[in-house]
């Protein structure tokens, strides 16, 4: 059981709202018969136990989609069991200072790469590939095998393919690694700033966004350096700046597109025009039917509108460009997470039901027709290039390729470490890979 605290909004006869999501995120990192409790709901309930009750803190976890550690108490009570084995979750630690890179001689250097290629290569004892935690994975699309990684940053989280090179942000290290995709191998490591989340490319230049600001960065393409920061959220419309939180990015219509979620069950998202250093924050109302149960996970833009998943009501909805005109809402599967667009429909990823929603979307008066595609456990991210959708299954630590005109998978990668998030293009699917989480 998994118990907290906070505001929820009734939707469709259910409840909905991050309080109702941090519950159910603790409730799955217990174990049968343990009774977890968050911090608000202890310091709700901790003067008032009743004789045989106590509190037992468990420390601080990470756990699946939330932004940020969750302090999680066990609550015991005489004649129940009260040893259970550690919880399951994330417990990676997000580290608060840039990793110093050293480099080496060049031979040294080159050896090392050879050496990391041929053990990221091998077969483990699970029978996935062994990719290197802290590298990317490159997969060649025509065979579906893992070809050759590249070593990157601590904790890689997005990647995104454009300008010639794939670019790779690493939340712990402050940086974003550049990658030649013909080469397979680092040829830049920039400095931009706390947490950087996602990364995009627009008007020339590359762009991440950052967690802590939150703001967008330019990264100068020809210097390797990252210089301007645009305000991404100057004001607030769901109640924060949405500072220390979870953002996306993406880029289309001549513009950026920017959403942002905290732990303090705040969201914004906007709309910044690169060249002008100007943004445009979206109306709540034009986001979502509820915009008390905000909660968005992704931003993507294709088909002429930018589209933004919600799992605070199990939704994408599609605001049109330039005229920033919300067109629809549509439902999709529980807790939706990524979004990408391509190959003539809009692919939604949701994490509890293991599916992917693909929906094909006419013009604005015709009804869009959704289909449900079983997938791997845990389906967190989505790319659409090289003649497919390619998903992250983070809970089955698997990618699995979709063929789009038969709506079904038709392979599966089985990775030893646990990737993170996809991207595609320029000959080849790219994949962050980190460490095992800790159980």
């Amino acid at each position: 059981m998994g118990i907290s605290t906070g505001e929820a909004s009734l939707e469709d006869g259910r409840y909905v709202g991050f309080a109702v999501h941090r519950a159910a995120r603790i409730s799955a990192a217990g174990h049968g018969g343990q009774i977890l409790l968050s911090s608000a709901t202890r310091d709700v309930v901790e003067a008032d136990l009743d004789a045989g009750l106590t509190i037992r803190d468990l420390g601080e976890r990470r756990l699946k989609d939330l932004p940020r550690p969750e302090r999680i108490y066990q609550l015991v009570a005489d004649g129940l069991p009260s040893a259970f084995p550690p919880l399951r979750s994330l417990d990676v630690e997000l580290r608060g200072k840039r990793r110093r890179q050293y480099l080496g001689a060049v031979v040294i250097a080159a050896l090392a790469a050879v050496l990391i290629a041929i053990v990221a290569l091998d077969r483990g004892s699970g029978g996935g590939v062994n990719v290197e935690p802290n590298s990317v994975a490159v997969i060649d699309p025509t065979s579906n095998k893992v070809i050759d990684s590249a070593p990157v940053g601590v904790d890689p989280e997005a990647v995104t393919v454009g300008a010639g090179s794939v670019w790779v942000a690493n939340t712990s290290d402050e940086t974003v690694t550049r990658i030649d995709p013909k080469a397979h191998r680092a040829v830049a490591t920039i400095p931009v700033g706390e947490y950087p989340s996602d990364v995009a490319v627009a008007a020339g230049s590359a762009w991440v966004a950052l967690g802590y600001t939150p703001e967008v960065r330019r990264i100068d393409i020809e210097r390797n350096e990252a210089d301007e920061a645009i305000a991404a959220t100057p004001g607030h419309v769901f109640g924060s700046t949405c500072g220390r939180s979870s953002t996306w990015l993406a880029a289309g219509g001549g513009a950026l597109w920017f959403a942002c979620n905290n732990s303090q069950d705040t969201s914004d998202a906007s709309r910044i025009d690169p060249r002008r250093a100007r943004t445009t924050r979206l109306d709540e109302a034009l986001v979502s039917s509820s915009p008390a149960a905000v909660l968005f996970s992704d931003i993507a833009f294709g088909l002429g509108s930018a589209w933004i998943t919600d799992r605070g009501v199990n939704a994408v909805t599609q605001i049109a460009a330039p005229s920033l005109r919300k067109v629809r809402q549509e439902r999709v599967g529980r807790t939706p997470q990524a979004v990408a667009v391509g190959l003539g429909a809009v692919w939604v990823t949701n994490d509890e039901d293991d599916t992917v929603s693909r929906l094909e979307v006419g013009d604005e008066v015709e009804p869009v027709s959704v289909a449900e595609i079983p997938v791997g456990d845990g389906p967190v991210d989505v790319a659409v290039g090289e003649g497919a959708v390619w998903v992250v299954n983070r809970g089955g630590r698997t990618i699995s390729r979709i063929d789009p005109k038969t709506g079904t998978v038709v392979a599966t990668i089985k990775f030893e470490n646990e990737p993170a998030r996809v991207g595609a293009g320029e000959g080849a699917v790219w994949v962050t890979v980190q460490a095992l989480s800790a159980t």
